[in-house]
């Protein structure tokens, strides 16, 4: 079934990282401020979970995201959203059609 106009109620950001300086050991650092699309989607929150993680308790969400078809998504981008950023972990072209993506992710911390 498509995606109504209607369904996609959230304004979200998807960036990629373009890291244009490096540190102390000459390894990139992350810059987060290119901006890959701008688009209206449907978030989506489905999971969330408590784990241990080095010795402190992590709040692991998980999201999915529903939006019209847009070229060169990849899991090393993420999206922002409101105060959210969500790190992509899958990017699903349902049907395989070009109409919609589902993008799977998880909130980062």
């Amino acid at each position: 079934m498509p995606i109504r106009a209607g369904q996609l109620r959230h304004r979200i950001t998807i960036e990629t990282n373009e890291p244009t300086t490096t540190d102390g050991s000459n390894e990139p650092v992350a810059d987060w401020n290119a901006t890959h699309a701008g688009v209206p989607a449907l978030v989506t929150e489905v999971q969330g979970v408590e784990a241990w993680r080095g010795m402190k308790i992590e709040a692991i969400t998980t999201h999915i995201v529903l939006l019209h078809w847009i070229a060169a998504i990849t899991a090393e981008m993420r999206i922002s959203y409101g105060t959210r950023t969500l790190n992509i972990t899958s990017v699903i072209d349902r049907e395989g059609r070009r109409r919609e993506l589902v993008l799977m992710c998880k909130e980062a911390m």
